[in-house]
């Protein structure tokens, strides 16, 4: 079914070096007025540097925006700590890495180098000898808006702006700015700007391009920061899946029949109920990577757990399709929303290190194509993989609901989040030949199934690359019917 289109295929996905790749078009709109304004508040200042074997740290303390002022938030100066590792031989002199992260204004003291994202960036460095950075506060948090009186962050202080645009554009006012996409997105744009004046004004080298990665919420303003700065040249957003995102929540609701409980400050705030306002139609154009995907044509790792307590592993399914340019899965077995620390940790610090080092080194990474389908009975995935696997095998397990289509780690039971206790199942998968293979399920007696291939191959450097099939689910039924309108406000499971 592939052999037809594959050579063209293939010789399309083929990597381009570094001095060969053109500068990518980049999207306009209001993300990017606002992100690419220069609003005087730009600036840093460097607190520290101290050597180590093979690598310079810097700590700098970096000032990215002003947003809105204190009329609006108790905290309309957005600064950071920005940790730079700056290899003393470096392999590839016009490219880093950045990290976009997490933490808080409340703790004055700069991370030091047992800070658990400034380590990571350092073993990158170490390990590839590329500059790499750790932005911290992304959001700046917490936060007081105007007379709300609540000290909101990440997911509170996020949803807040959400009801904010809704209730001005139900006024008539248009107002982008008050996303906290916009400045979010803008932390990132100036980390970079920093990154190559600091390394600039130390080595005298230019850096101008990077590979930018973060998690969670950091993770969506990694899609949109690709999508504006072409100095982006491949990305990796982790555990962030909802794509095309109201058809994505529609689809939750199909599945659960209410939310996951992790969105409960989306709940709270009532905005479950308006996903069908046009309204908020109007965020998703400028907040939702779907909308961006013709602009996000670098090479992308998207990496999730397949027991995410905010997303399912099918949400693929509505969008996977519509990204252009290459593309890479890595679903993570028995992983939740915290990658960094399931049994695989280790192995995903590693993969962005492996990811980046191919895209920069110009190499050609293993084409994987697969189809899923379902039966009456049943389903299965048939794999195309020209490159022949190091490992091959695949995982699977039961919803921990009959009656959901779910396989979080954890849940809302008794007013209460306990623990599934899902455990996902290796199996072997069928070698068809002609680099082909597959893998099939009978439906369960109860509930659903969800199953995913996993394929190992061989890296750069002795690396090895971690990939995936997107998850098919069986049966292809679904145990809710969907939401409309008021409708859709619901409860959380």
């Amino acid at each position: 079914m592939f052999v037809v289109w594959l050579l063209a295929v293939v010789a399309a996905a083929l990597p381009l070096s570094t001095a060969a790749r053109p500068k990518r078009e980049v999207a306009p709109g209001p993300l990017s007025d606002y992100v690419h304004h220069d609003d005087g508040f730009y600036s840093w200042t460097e607190l520290s540097a101290t050597e180590y074997d093979g690598y310079t740290t810097y700590v700098l303390n970096m000032t990215s925006q002003k947003w809105y002022d204190e009329t609006f938030s108790s905290r309309p100066i957005w600064w950071h700590y920005l940790t730079i590792h700056v290899p003393h031989t470096m392999r590839f002199p016009d490219s880093g890495f950045l990290y976009v992260g997490s933490g808080n204004n409340n703790n004055m003291n700069p991370p030091g180098p047992t800070d658990g994202q400034v380590r990571r960036m350092a073993e990158f460095t170490a390990a590839t000898g590329i500059v790499s950075a750790n932005l911290k506060m992304v959001p700046n948090q917490p936060i007081i808006f105007e007379d709300d009186g609540l000290n909101r962050s990440e997911d509170t202080l996020i949803a807040w702006t959400w009801k904010r645009f809704y209730e001005e554009q139900v006024e008539g006012i248009n107002n982008p700015q008050v996303l906290a996409r916009m400045p979010m997105c803008k932390s990132a744009v100036r980390a970079m700007d920093a990154m190559q004046e600091l390394v600039k004004e130390k080595t005298g080298v230019d850096i101008e391009q990077f590979m930018i990665h973060g998690e969670s919420k950091r993770g969506w303003t990694v899609w949109l920061t690709a999508a504006i700065d072409e100095r982006v040249i491949a990305v990796a957003p982790v555990v962030l899946s909802c794509l095309n995102m109201f058809e994505n929540f529609h689809h939750y609701w199909r599945s659960f029949g209410g939310w996951p409980f992790a969105l409960g400050d989306y709940w709270v705030q009532g905005l479950m109920a308006l996903i069908d306002e046009p309204e908020m139609e109007e965020m998703a154009k400028i907040i939702d990577p779907w909308y961006y995907r013709q602009y996000l044509t670098m090479p992308k790792m998207m990496i999730s757990g397949a027991s995410d307590e905010f997303f399912l592993l099918d949400d693929y399914d509505y969008f996977y399709k519509d990204l252009l340019g290459e593309k890479y899965i890595w679903i993570v077995e028995g992983a939740g929303h915290s990658i960094g620390s399931s049994p695989l940790g280790e192995h995903y610090w590693t993969q962005l290190q492996t990811y980046y080092l191919s895209v920069l080194q110009g190499l050609q990474r293993p084409f994987m194509d697969w189809a899923k389908q379902t039966t009456e009975t049943g389903g299965s995935i048939v794999l195309l993989s020209p490159t022949q696997p190091l490992q091959i095998s695949a995982f699977s397990a039961p919803s921990v609901r009959d009656n959901r289509r779910d396989w979080r780690n954890m849940e809302l039971r008794d007013f209460n989040v306990r623990e599934t206790n899902i455990t996902w199942t290796e199996s072997p998968v069928e070698v068809l030949g002609n680099g082909y293979y597959r893998v099939a399920y009978e439906n369960p007696e109860e509930g659903f199934l969800a199953f995913f291939i996993k394929a190992v191959y061989p890296g750069p450097e002795g690396r090895t690359f971690i990939f995936t099939t997107e998850a098919n689910v069986i049966p292809s039924t679904w145990p809710h019917e969907d939401c409309q309108g008021q409708g859709c406000f619901g409860r959380l499971w």
